[in-house]
């Protein structure tokens, strides 16, 4: 895993590799995200800061992108994170599964995701199932978006 937006030059690159991008400040809640991670064999990239998820979102391309309700609060109280994949393009925004991590929000509440511009929510008890949760969340994603992405693609559109 790594916690900047620069690449490993050295890392070998698979660009059929799923890819996340943790969204936390706190260096151990990463490790244990990523721990979390370890089962769906994703390339792991973790960001401490807004500007470093810009910057990185900028050149990459991620699959999941697990947000802390935490990360990003700016003074009045509004996550700038997932503000910023709300003003993202949604041919881009809808290649990725946004995960809002909370303290209070119940897990897989679809109304609830949705009430906050995310895929997916999950409570914080409900971590360790993480790779689980994601696993099922991204297949029905894929299934959701699946036939208009083929008419888009017939269309010759992204």
């Amino acid at each position: 895993m790594t916690t900047d937006s620069r690449p490993n030059t050295f890392a070998p690159y698979d660009e059929t590799s799923r890819r996340a991008l943790i969204c936390e400040t706190d260096p151990a809640m990463q490790k244990n995200l990523a721990a979390a991670l370890a089962p769906l064999r994703l390339r792991i990239e973790a960001v401490g800061s807004v500007d470093q998820l810009m910057e990185s979102v900028k050149y990459n391309q991620y699959d999941f992108v697990i947000v802390n309700e935490r990360f990003g609060l700016n003074p009045r109280g509004e996550n700038e994170a997932i503000g910023f994949f709300e003003e993202m393009p949604m041919s881009a925004r809808r290649l990725m599964l946004i995960v809002l991590l909370s303290q209070t929000l119940p897990t897989l509440d679809n109304l609830t995701a949705y009430a906050n511009n995310v895929n997916v929510v999950i409570n914080m008890r409900d971590a360790g199932q993480l790779a689980s949760i994601l696993a099922k969340s991204a297949a029905e994603n894929e299934r959701f978006f699946r036939v208009m992405r083929e008419t888009l693609a017939h269309r010759g559109r992204t």
